[in-house]
């Protein structure tokens, strides 16, 4: 019989499947293609395992978390990474160094202050004027090492993993599904996807990339992506007011404030969505002009979003060049 069953699923077409489940205050879901009678309830733990281990260990909303841990340490104390977040961090160097210091991530204290952090939604104008008349750009915070998987502490200022976070757990789920076998797929987690396999129609996975408009969600440009992970960075929606200002969750590293520039919304494409994830963030910080000249010196694909004469308007790089051609 089980040899029976087997011949029948090879000849079976793959049907598609979805799955979601909470994580970091959104929700994460996947879309894949494989034969009747895969255990979904199993794949639906394994996944839902995945990314609360990434929670787990880099939300700063979690006391528990090995980042908030770190966040208490004295200086010269270290803690433990554990594997997923010792991958993240491994990542988080290598962006801060090609970067040039426009991904930071010790800008947790900066986050809270301005709203955006586990301290609550209002601006503490004492703590951001105090942090940014002592702000020193550049100050790293932490030394790694990796042959122990250590994380010591150096200085102040809270660590932050927001940045690149969510990428990462779009990776994990992925990384489930190949464990289990199913290479076509598509799974997301907000603005974060990673696409594997051929797609639905063999040539890939349509994905749409937003149009950066507060009044309603639309796709600006349907891009057809495998075995890639892409990211949005934007500053037109997850914003705040602070007074007669409107006031972004990204923040600058060279001032210790929000970003104030020209862009609206960056996307990237990249090898894995972790690094898609914070070379969003990145481009973000730099803005429109700086932001061009980094990814063309990369050869990075991106496409970035500002407004002009009250539209948005979109430049684009590597291989998504040809979309603005199209539009």
């Amino acid at each position: 019989m089980a040899g029976n069953t087997h011949k029948a699923n090879v000849a079976t077409p793959p049907i598609r499947q979805a799955l979601n489940g909470p994580t970091m205050g959104t929700r994460w879901s996947a879309i894949f293609f494989t034969h009747a009678g895969f255990d979904r309830a199993a794949l639906q733990t394994d996944l839902q395992k995945a990314v609360d281990r990434v929670d787990a260990q880099m939300s700063p909303w979690k006391p528990d978390s090995e980042l908030c841990r770190f966040n208490r340490l004295e200086q010269d104390q270290a803690i433990h990474l554990p594997p997923e977040m010792f991958a993240v961090m491994r990542d988080v160097i290598d962006l801060a160094g090609v970067s040039g210091g426009a991904f930071d991530p010790m800008m947790g204290s900066v986050v809270d202050a301005w709203g955006f952090g586990p301290s609550g939604k209002e601006t503490d104008i004492r703590r951001t004027s105090e942090i940014a008349g002592n702000w020193r750009p550049g100050a790293r915070g932490f030394a790694f090492d990796p042959y122990n998987s250590r994380l010591i502490r150096q200085a102040d200022g809270d660590l932050d993993l927001c940045g690149i976070a969510k990428g990462y757990g779009v990776d994990r789920l992925s990384e489930t599904l190949l464990a289990h076998g199913i290479a076509n797929h598509l799974v997301a987690i907000d603005g974060e996807l990673r696409a594997a396999g051929p797609g639905p129609s063999g040539n890939g996975w349509q994905i749409g990339i937003e149009r950066p408009d507060l009044s309603g969600r639309s796709a600006q440009f349907i891009i057809e992506a495998s075995n890639l992970g892409i990211a949005t960075s934007g500053n037109y929606r997850h914003v705040r007011q602070s007074g007669e200002s409107r006031v972004s969750h990204t923040m600058d590293p060279k001032t210790g404030t929000p970003v104030r520039n020209d862009l609206l919304s960056v996307t990237v494409l990249a090898d894995t969505c972790a690094i898609a994830d914070g070379l969003a963030t990145t481009i973000m910080v730099m803005g429109r002009e700086r932001g061009l000249q980094f990814a063309r010196g990369l050869s990075l694909s991106v496409i970035l979003a500002y407004e002009k004469n009250g539209q948005p308007t979109f430049e684009a790089t590597g291989m998504l060049e040809g979309l603005l051609v199209a539009a």
